[in-house]
């Protein structure tokens, strides 16, 4: 599962480019200077891909420690890396682009797309169930699960605490730093990916908003690499899709991504404790 985690990213990159969803369909309205490359996205990237090098080189357990977090924050580094070098470089950077900004008045319509979410994923799995199809799981879910058994065996929680990190099992402080990076570099990353990068270069090479809402919500659900889950993710992309289109800015959707994974890790680790 951490491997299909890891392709995801590489997964939405091809899909980027093979359908010119980013570096043709986003363009200055004015002639652009060539650039020499950005430092920062330069940086990201280099760290990343030496933390991934590093994991692989020791052999490293990617659930045991410090690992856990690295492991998943890596896709998205990449990911931001991408977004951020695109919009600088083919756009007018994230701001105007991929409408990276809030308001005050982004809260309230946040918690309005959270609450249409949790309806709307509701009734999908009302809908997989009665049709008999498998009850959806989180792969992330799953590995969080695992990490806290601490790879026993019989799925026992062991003894580890959040004071007490190195004990290899039970909700380490790495288990809660997941949590907290779940619900809030996560979110913002992905929504700069998807409801940014993707709605606004198919906004801009003359598609509607629904038919942006619709491919980058089809696209955020199937890069997941979690087949159960499809349907439902793909609900949810929807809702903050259109979340997107109402402000003209990601900060709602953004805000609404990081409750739904916030209290849905609460929940995780509430069961776990």
């Amino acid at each position: 599962m951490i491997l299909l985690a890891v392709i995801g990213f590489p997964v939405a990159l091809g899909l980027a480019w093979a359908f010119e969803v980013s570096l043709k369909g986003i363009r200055r309205t004015q002639p652009i200077e060539v650039t020499p490359p950005d430092r920062t996205s330069l940086w990201v990237s280099g760290v990343a891909i030496l933390a991934l090098f590093v994991v692989i080189v020791i052999d490293a357990d990617p659930l045991a420690g410090p690992w856990f977090p690295i492991t998943l924050i890596l896709p998205q580094l990449l990911q931001l890396a991408f977004v951020v070098w695109t919009a600088r470089h083919r756009g007018s950077g994230v701001g105007i682009d991929f409408g990276f900004a809030f308001q005050k008045k982004d809260l309230a319509i946040g918690a309005m797309l959270f609450v249409f979410g949790i309806v709307g994923a509701g009734v999908v799995v009302v809908t997989m169930d009665a049709i008999g199809l498998d009850a959806p799981t989180s792969a992330v879910a799953e590995l969080t699960e695992d990490a806290v058994g601490g790879g026993n065996d019989d799925g026992e929680l062991g003894a580890g605490t959040a004071e007490n990190p190195d004990d290899g099992s039970g909700i380490t402080v790495w288990i809660v730093i997941v949590a907290v990076l779940a619900a809030t570099a996560v979110p913002l990353i992905e929504e700069l990916g998807y409801r940014g990068l993707w709605y606004s270069a198919l906004v801009k090479r003359g598609h509607s908003e629904w038919w942006a809402i619709v491919v980058s919500s089809f696209v955020f659900a199937i890069v997941h690499l979690e087949p159960t889950r499809t349907p439902i993710i793909f609900v949810l992309g929807m809702v903050l899709g259109w979340g997107r289109k109402l402000t003209n800015r990601i900060g709602a959707s953004v805000i609404a991504h990081g409750i739904i994974n916030g209290l849905a890790f609460v929940a995780l680790l509430t069961s776990l404790s």
